[in-house]
């Protein structure tokens, strides 16, 4: 397939032109591979990944829709795409991450969902706004694979957020701002708990205490109860959805909650349990 050799840059002001062998490029230019070389090889080799004849088209695979620029924690920038299996749309096996620079690319296997599919889910759940979901892009958030996508109007303005777990498309979180949509997302996977793999849950702090403050907050129709206890500087919230005894908990109960290590100022809970309550049962 097609190449790139080296990079030109023209000085916007001046006109003048300088010519940079690939590896003497300057480091302010991120992108030197073009899209459409790293598109047709990653489909190349996905095609051709048993020689030309394999006309049971095993183990083909194929990009999903289109490739998207991303940038990792070192700064660098890529081309992301998911792959999937020929025949097989539907799921994932895994994605694709190529330097834009050097096209180095690294294939990070994870089955899941698919892209289109993700944001369906996420575009289902803002139906009555008919809002659009930009391409998702996948990152860990507590250990779980997650897509992360804006959803938009029909002029392109971005109006919320969505988080679509890649191994279970219907663990779908959505908000006005990333935090809103965190906490959705958190509150909706740790429901589902019993579908993911033990494996992938996060650490998780217990605490026994008394409740010294508590109110609740109803975002996007659901119920959010912010609460603190006895002795601890932080804020805890829980969905009514967690717990249903959280709408009925008030100052001087005693609690036991479970909640991941986070260092954030207001804090997810994962579990629930009114022990003043409880001892009535």
């Amino acid at each position: 397939g097609n190449n790139a050799t080296g990079v030109l840059t023209v000085n916007a002001q001046t006109g003048e032109i300088k010519q940079y062998a690939i590896n003497d490029t300057p480091l302010w230019v991120d992108r030197i591979q073009p899209i459409s070389f790293v598109h047709d090889q990653l489909n190349n080799w996905g095609e051709y990944v048993h020689g030309f004849w394999n006309w049971s088209n095993e183990s083909k695979l194929e990009t999903t829709e289109g490739l998207t620029l991303v940038y990792g924690e070192n700064h660098k920038s890529y081309w992301y795409t998911g792959l999937s299996s020929v025949g097989k749309e539907e799921s994932t096996v895994g994605f694709v991450l190529v330097d834009t620079r050097t096209k180095e690319a690294t294939y990070y296997k994870q089955s899941g969902a698919t892209e289109y599919a993700a944001q369906s889910s996420a575009e289902g759940k803002v139906q009555e706004k008919g809002y659009h979901s930009s391409l998702p892009i996948p990152y860990i958030i507590n250990n779980i694979p997650t897509y992360v996508m804006t959803l938009k109007d029909d002029g392109g303005l971005v109006k919320m957020f969505a988080m679509v777990s890649i191994n279970d498309y219907t663990i779908v979180g959505v908000g006005n701002t990333m935090r809103e949509t965190l906490m959705a997302y958190k509150n909706v996977y740790n429901m589902a708990d019993n579908g993911i793999e033990s494996e992938s849950v996060t650490p998780k702090n217990t605490l026994t205490s008394v409740v010294t403050r508590i109110s609740n907050d109803v975002k996007n129709g659901n119920s959010f109860y912010y609460f603190m206890v006895k002795d601890y500087p932080n804020v805890f919230v829980g969905s009514s959805q967690l717990s249903n005894e959280l709408p009925v908990t008030i100052v001087g109960d005693s609690i036991k909650i479970s909640y991941d290590v986070d260092m954030e100022e207001v804090i997810d809970v994962s579990n629930f349990d009114n022990l003043k309550i409880s001892n009535k049962k």
